[in-house]
């Protein structure tokens, strides 16, 4: 308990630094398959995915994946800092990575936050961004919501449904992942979308959110980075939506439809390019420490139920950053080729 209230005390802190840390030197440039910037309309306003078609044109298996709370904005992603888009389109399966939706946590929200107005901003008049029912302030670099967010509608009804319209993808029996925010959102749309998602993976996730202290840090995160105010998202902590998007607490549900899960952490620990830590790899370390545990309740929890259909990996050192999902990006694509239906 003293090392789960450790680190969500901590990712109180560290969620402000944002989702993704830009430590150790960035890859080197990859050529990419041919994508597709794709906008459709939602009831949060136009949304643009990234899509990277099968090499066969396949019509099948489709991985979504999702960015963390701002990685898209600072320029880093898994199509740009991983080699995610071209393993995965190399073995016939589609990519879709969706744009924008910082701070979102990729969910629906029960209203719209403007700052200084709470969860009062749907007085205003309606009108929608082109990025998602969000752009940014020049001045503040901070989330300007127009909309509620609606991302779990879109990745579930919305954006399935022109997918298959516009190129023949399958809405069902596909994958999500994510990192950091996104993988919180992974674990949660398997749960809730079990006919969609046959395989979900959360790589520095934080798949227990209702642990002490952790509500508080997202609250934080949410201000600092968007401005906004995560009561206008699932309520106060003590409603019944946190429970519902809370893997840990909706474990009975992977089991219920033998979800394939990839569950990975770094420990927080520094590697040898990072023993001399300047600000930005201080807060990844003390974020990874928090994401760490937090998976290693939730395994606790899988582990009590005798769910055996999930792979753990954890690496030591790791931080939360890129350099160490983009290392790990192999393993991964591994368990999901082997595991998601032709």
């Amino acid at each position: 308990m003293l090392v789960r209230w450790r680190g969500a005390v901590l990712a109180a802190m560290l969620l402000l630094a944002g989702s993704a840390i830009m430590t150790g030197a960035a890859g080197p440039a990859r050529a990419q398959p041919h994508r597709i910037d794709f906008v459709i309309d939602s009831e949060m306003g136009p949304v643009t995915s990234r899509v990277f078609r099968a090499a066969d044109g396949s019509t099948g298996r489709v991985v979504y994946a999702l960015h963390g709370m701002e990685s898209i904005d600072n320029g880093k992603g898994w199509d740009t800092d991983t080699d995610l888009v071209r393993i995965l389109t190399g073995a016939n399966i589609n990519v879709v990575v969706p744009q924008n939706g910082r701070t979102s946590f990729f969910t629906d929200w029960k209203a719209p936050s403007t700052p200084g107005l709470g969860c009062f901003s749907q007085i205003l008049p309606d009108a929608g961004s082109a990025d998602g029912a969000q752009s940014l302030s020049a001045e503040t670099n901070s989330a300007v919501q127009e909309r509620a967010y609606k991302w779990e509608t879109v990745l579930t009804r919305d954006l399935p449904n022109a997918l298959q319209q516009r190129f023949g993808l399958s809405p069902v029996g596909n994958a999500v992942i994510g990192v950091s925010m996104g993988g919180l959102a992974a674990l949660n749309l398997a749960a809730h979308h079990p006919g969609q998602f046959d395989y979900a993976a959360s790589l520095s996730g934080f798949p227990h959110i209702s642990t002490l202290g952790m509500p508080e840090a997202m609250r934080l995160a949410v201000a600092a980075k968007g401005s906004l105010n995560i009561d206008c998202m699932w309520g106060p902590p003590w409603h019944a939506l946190w429970r519902r998007n809370d893997p840990y607490e909706m474990a009975a549900a992977y089991i219920v439809a033998n979800t394939r899960l990839y569950i990975a952490s770094g420990t927080g620990n520094l590697g040898p390019s990072e023993q001399s830590p300047d600000g930005d790899t201080a807060f990844g370390a003390f974020l990874e420490s928090a994401a760490y545990s937090n998976t290693k309740a939730f395994e606790e929890k899988l582990g009590a139920m005798n769910y055996g259909n999930v792979v753990y990996d954890y690496w030591d050192p790791g931080i939360h950053s890129w350099p160490y999902w983009r290392d790990h990006t192999k393993s991964l694509t591994d368990d999901l080729i082997a595991h998601l239906a032709p």
